[in-house]
Parts: C-alpha cells; sequence; structure tokens
C-alpha cells in the first residue's frame, strides 16, 4: 500500500511522514525500554508476538496467576480474571433461530453482555472487543459479519490505548468450526490473521496454531437440573451408562461403532442409541462379492431388520456408493450378531435420561461427528449432582485445549475419567477398573463437580454472584487474552504478567487405575467360589 501511494508528490510525503513517524516511535520504544529496565520490569518484546493485557490504569497489584493445577471453582476464576470488555456490534444482527441449540453460544454470551459489570463504552478502554455476532453457519448475514470483523483492526488502531504504546485489545467471536478450517485462508483462520494479536474464535473445536481458540461448552438448559430424582445409593446402582445417540456412518468416525458392539449386549451397561436399521447395507462387507455371497447377506439382513414389507432389492438396486469402507469386517460381523431389537435401538428423552443418570455409577461418552458432543457437558453439569461420573472417550485426539471446555481453567481429571477412543477403551480391563472404583473415590469426585457446574449450564438471570457458563467463558476471555498476550497495564504502562503460557491444566488422558482380577473381585466381595460366574 505504501508503494502504490509512493507515486507522485502526495505519496511521496505520506511516505516520508510515515517514515518520521516511525522513527520517532522507535526512538520512545528505546526510551520506554531502558526507563523499565531501571525499574526491573521486562520490556514488552520487539517483533510484538506476546503482546499485552491492558485493564483501567490502578495502583492495584496484577491479578496472581491461576494455579498449575487449574482454578478450583467457578467463583475463584472469575475473581482472579477481571477485565474491561467492548462489544462490537456487526452491521447484520445475529439471530439465532434454535436460541437453546448447541450452536447458540452467541446468544448466551451477548445476553450476558448486555448488562455484564466489565463491559466498557469506550474501545480505547478495552483489554477484550467481542464481536457481537454469530458466525455459525446458516447465522443470517455470517459473510457479512465475517468480512466487518476481518476489518476490526482498523477500528482498533483509530483508537489510542489508554496505556501508551501498548498491543491493542484481544478479539473474540462466536463460530461453529465446520467452515472455519485451518487451511481455508478466506475464514480468516491463518497467520497474521489467526496472529495472538488477530481474531480468536469461541468454537467447539478449536482449529489453527495451539491456544489461539477457546473450546466453548454446548451449555444445558437450567431444566436439566429441574426435578431430578434422588441418587441411587452407589452400592445398588449398575455400573455403565451409554447413551450414543445417533451413531454416525463409520467412514467419518467408528468411535460409537465399536463402543455399541462391545456394550449393547453386556449385561454391565444400559446403552441407548437410534436405530440402526438404515446402516443394514454395510453389515456384510467381510463377505466376497463371488457368486452373489456379500448381496444375499445384505438382503437378508435388511429383511431381517426392517421387515418383508421394505423393498431391499430397489434400495441395494440404487445405492450410489459402496457401502463397505477399509477395516469395517469387524463392524459387519458385530452387526450380523445383534439382535434385531438391539439394532433397532430405543429412544430416551430428558426424565429418563436424568433418572438412568442418577441410578448409574459412570457414563461413557464418545465423540460425534467432531470430538465434542453436547452429552460431555450434560455429564459434567449432572455429576454435580450426585450422578453418574463421565468416562470421556476422547484420547488419541488434539490436546484438551482444542476439546474440552474451559480445560485451560480447570482440571476436568478431578471430576471424570479419559480412556483413548480405540476399542480398547470399552473393553474388559475398563470395566474391571470402573468395578473396584469405591463409594470414596466417586464421592471426592462428586463435592469437585459441585464447584464447577455452573461452567456448563445457562440461566438467563445469572450474575457474577451465581454465575452460569456465560460468566464463566466471559472470563476465559480475560484469561486467555492475559496469558495469551504476556502483560497487562498497570499505573498507565505496560508490564509483565506473571500468569504464564495459555495451555491446558486437563491432561490428555486420566484413565481409571488399572486392577487385577483378584483385587476386583476382592472390592465387590466376589469369591473364589462365585468367580467362575462372574463374568
Amino acid at each position: 500500500a505504501l508503494s502504490a501511494r509512493g507515486k507522485g508528490r502526495r505519496g511521496r510525503h505520506t511516505h516520508t511522514r510515515y517514515m518520521v513517524q516511525a522513527g520517532a516511535r522507535a526512538t520512545i520504544h528505546a526510551m520506554i525500554a531502558l526507563c523499565l529496565a531501571v525499574v526491573g520490569c521486562t520490556p514488552l518484546a520487539a517483533d510484538r508476538t506476546t503482546g499485552g493485557w491492558r485493564r483501567p490504569a490502578d495502583a492495584r497489584p496484577p491479578p496472581a496467576p491461576p494455579p498449575p493445577a487449574g482454578f478450583s471453582s467457578v467463583h475463584q476464576l472469575i475473581s482472579a480474571s477481571r477485565c474491561s470488555i467492548y462489544v462490537m456490534q456487526a452491521k447484520v444482527p445475529g439471530i439465532e433461530r434454535h436460541k437453546r441449540s448447541q450452536y447458540a453460544s452467541h446468544h448466551w454470551v451477548s445476553h450476558s453482555l448486555a448488562s455484564h459489570p466489565w463491559r466498557v463504552d469506550k474501545l480505547s478502554e478495552a483489554d477484550v472487543v467481542y464481536f457481537n455476532a454469530s458466525l455459525t453457519l446458516r447465522s443470517p448475514g455470517r459473510y457479512r459479519n465475517l468480512g466487518t470483523l476481518q476489518k476490526s483492526h482498523e477500528r482498533l488502531a483509530a483508537n489510542n490505548s489508554r496505556c501508551g504504546d501498548s498491543p491493542p485489545a484481544a478479539i473474540y467471536s462466536t463460530s461453529f468450526s465446520i467452515n472455519d478450517r485451518a487451511q481455508d485462508s478466506s475464514m480468516c483462520t491463518k497467520v497474521p490473521c489467526r496472529a495472538p494479536l488477530g481474531i480468536h474464535y469461541l468454537a467447539e473445536l478449536a482449529v489453527g496454531p495451539s491456544g489461539l481458540d477457546i473450546v466453548t461448552p454446548f451449555v444445558s438448559s437450567a431444566s436439566l437440573l429441574a426435578d431430578l430424582p434422588p441418587p441411587t445409593p452407589w452400592s445398588e446402582r449398575k455400573l455403565l451408562l451409554v447413551v450414543l445417540g445417533r451413531i454416525i456412518n463409520p467412514a467419518l468416525s467408528t468411535v460409537r461403532w465399536h463402543a455399541w458392539l462391545a456394550l449393547h449386549s453386556n449385561p454391565l451397561a444400559t446403552v441407548y442409541q437410534y436405530n440402526l436399521k438404515g446402516l443394514w447395507m454395510g453389515a456384510a462387507c467381510d463377505l466376497p462379492t463371488a457368486n452373489g455371497t456379500r448381496r444375499e447377506a445384505q438382503l437378508s439382513e435388511c429383511r431381517r431388520v426392517w421387515g418383508a414389507e421394505y423393498d431391499c432389492e430397489s434400495q441395494l438396486n440404487s445405492a450410489k456408493k459402496n457401502p463397505c469402507r477399509r477395516g469395517w469386517s469387524s463392524l459387519s460381523r458385530g452387526f450380523r450378531a445383534a439382535s434385531a431389537e438391539a439394532i433397532r435401538g430405543k429412544y430416551i428423552g430428558e426424565a429418563d435420561f436424568k433418572e438412568e443418570a442418577m441410578r448409574h455409577k459412570f457414563c461413557l461418552v464418545t465423540r460425534g461427528d467432531y470430538p465434542s458432543t453436547r452429552k460431555v457437558t450434560e455429564h459434567l453439569l449432572l455429576v454435580g449432582s450426585m450422578g453418574c461420573i463421565p468416562i470421556l472417550a476422547l484420547g488419541n485426539l488434539p490436546s484438551p485445549l482444542a476439546t474440552l471446555p474451559l480445560s485451560a481453567a480447570f482440571n476436568l481429571c478431578r471430576i471424570t475419567y479419559i480412556v483413548d477412543n480405540d476399542r480398547a477403551a470399552f473393553g474388559e480391563a475398563t470395566l474391571n477398573a470402573l468395578t473396584a472404583v469405591t463409594e470414596q473415590e466417586a464421592r471426592i469426585r462428586w463435592a469437585e463437580a459441585a464447584t464447577l457446574q455452573s461452567a456448563f449450564v445457562y440461566r438467563g438471570n445469572s450474575s457474577l454472584k451465581e454465575p452460569s457458563a456465560a460468566e464463566a467463558v466471559l472470563a476465559m476471555l480475560c484469561h486467555h487474552a492475559r496469558t495469551l498476550r504476556g502483560g497487562l497495564c498497570r499505573q498507565g504502562r505496560f508490564v509483565q504478567d506473571p500468569a504464564g503460557a495459555y495451555r491446558s491444566v486437563t491432561p490428555d488422558t486420566c484413565p481409571p487405575p488399572q486392577v487385577t482380577e483378584t483385587e476386583r473381585r476382592e472390592e465387590i466381595g466376589v469369591g473364589a467360589v462365585g468367580a467362575a460366574n462372574f463374568n
């Protein structure tokens, strides 16, 4: 741009004036660095890659850094993460058609900001800028708003900072991750647009360089906590609840398939899933195509699960794609071995779901189309009311920082177990380990979960004193900006922040402790006489 404007007298004058201003700023930077060095402060890096976090200048000391193991409660996160938030209005209002849906984080964040005490009216006073528009798929004005968002840096540059020459505020927006791939440059996911001083998304899956986005929980309605049945005593609970919902095409992910195959007929587990009848074409992938062997098995399975009145021949003849994929042999055999009743599945409503959560010891949560699923937050919410303890089968995936909500603030292993998502996670060893978990251990996890429960539920009348997910996520914005950018404004100058790097305090995995068969029998009181009939 400077090169283009340099043509002609006016362009040359503009270029000269810019160079003089740049030289003056460089001199000022050197003087500030010398001044800060004298008083023992660390100056801002010359390349500005770390940035600086700002808040209204005052005499208070910087907030204390988060504990290495994470914050102990939602209230502690909020009290340690206060900052100033400016709401940048979009040209096209974000109207969510389904305000209670898992994609509506923009709705409840903007609702909280309407009267939030951390909100400021001047852009120059902001530590954090929240772009008030949903970029979710099918949201009105999505692409027009995205263009406005990408130009938001121009508005920041036009507003002088109250902290001298510190970097501008961090910008955040809500977006469902499907169309925001890191390789799609038009969606503002590449450096410098997504650099540490750029734009950060609140999304279900953090994309791009690690630590630039914040995983937002698929919040649950407060109705999930209403009219909860009393918790069943630990000794009377069934071991494992598995609510798989829709089992997606194995070409996308086989995790739910393997969970269903391993557990749907296991007496220790209660399994719910939607109808699997539509996947009958993949029920013979392990059989040869010669002599019509595979086709005959496909038609046989179709009639078994759909009934004689269904036109299986026409459906198979009109199939446009090969239903079999590499590695489907075990899935095909498992489908044929399952009963028609198990394949047809069973639906579970909210009332029954709450009852089942309160009468099981553990609940398995597996990934769907993407690692995040609403069942993660639903079970993280219910365990705080003595519901089943979540077993998250989200291992072998990106780090918790990219997949689990609030994992940079709370160590979720305090209230859950995280296991690998391969077939071993649903096998006998894992069930043995879960059987050996004592009531004392469960009560410790219930107590820990109660302190984090409000982070996973949305209530329209929440506040900083009685927070819900909106207040927790806004505190995460402040925590993210402060840790990512490495400093804050104190008494009108930038000083180093002790918060450290933005990282996950939740380990990649934290499986239940493995036990031997003897230890398991001793724990549940099964002696040598009953050992043969135990399994």
